[in-house]
Order: structure tokens, then sequence, then C-alpha cells
């Protein structure tokens, strides 16, 4: 189970890591998720400013070293289909915001994080964002927000095939 003790441990690991070790954990991880890093690269090609890919890249590290430690097998590869179904999931639930009203949905959103197992995570990812100022309309940070946030389910689909 992912804990936020998991979450701050991978935090504090990552922030310790040097410049050698970070490119070491960016190596293990194209080689173990190439799919889900190749989506933040990518990010450059919608003319994402270097600062803000950064800090989707350290959210990658984290949540890769998190899901790593608290699983007790391999991880599956995300594929292109796990991404592109948690694009369509985000669009699916802005679109639901319009309609609900803001206010409404995100308190209805809120309920379902205190049931997830996940909780952590999503409390992880949702201060992650806003400590990074990625909150701001902007389109760079929509940009970021959607890769954020479908590295965050990729990591928990493949977590819950792992377990089967």
């Amino acid at each position: 189970m992912i804990t936020d003790k998991t979450i701050s441990d991978s935090v504090k690991h990552y922030r310790a890591l040097d410049i050698k070790s970070k490119e070491k954990l960016s190596e293990e991880v194209f080689a173990a998720q190439p799919d889900i890093l190749l989506e933040v690269v990518a990010l450059s090609k919608l003319n994402v400013p270097m600062e803000k890919m950064e800090v989707v890249f350290n959210l990658l590290f984290i949540l890769y070293d998190v899901f790593q430690k608290t699983s007790e097998v391999k991880l599956p590869k995300i594929t292109y289909d796990m991404i592109d179904k948690s694009y369509k999931k985000s669009f699916d639930m802005l679109n639901y915001l319009d309609k609900e009203g803001m206010e409404d949905g995100l308190a209805l959103m809120y309920k379902s994080i205190g049931k997830d197992p996940y909780q952590a995570v999503l409390k992880f990812f949702v201060f992650y964002l806003k400590d990074n100022g990625l909150v701001a309309n902007s389109k760079e940070n929509e940009q970021c927000i959607h890769t954020s946030k479908a590295i965050m389910d990729c990591f928990i689909e493949v977590s819950t095939l792992a377990k089967r």
C-alpha cells in the first residue's frame, strides 16, 4: 500500500540525488517505461518551456520510485493505449466539470479521493502540481497537467495489473 510516508521518502530520495544519479534513474525509467518517458519529452514539441517540463520529469521519477518500491513484482510496461485512455478520462472529467459547475464537480471529486486506495498518490499529485505552479491557466500548464495526470493514472493502472 502506498502511504504518505512512502511518497515522502521517495521525494526525499529523489531530491538527494546528484546529477549522475538522476541520469542513471532516467536511463532506468527509459528501459522500464519508455512510452511514458517519451510522453514527457513530447512536451517540447508543444513549446512547453524546459522549467515546466522539469516539473513533469520530476513527478515521473518520483512516482516511478514510489510504485517500484511498493510493487512486489516488476511492473508491466505502460502502453500508448493506457496513455490515450488517461487523456480521454481527463478530457471527460473537464467536460463534466464544465457541465456540472466547477465547485460541485470538485466537491464530488474530493469525496471520491477519500475512498480511493491510491488516495496518498492523488493527494500528492494535487499538491505537487499546486506547489510547482501548474494550476494557472495557460496552454503550457494544461499540457503539463494532462501529461502529469497520465503519468499518475498509468502507474496506478500498471500497479493494479501487477497485483492480479
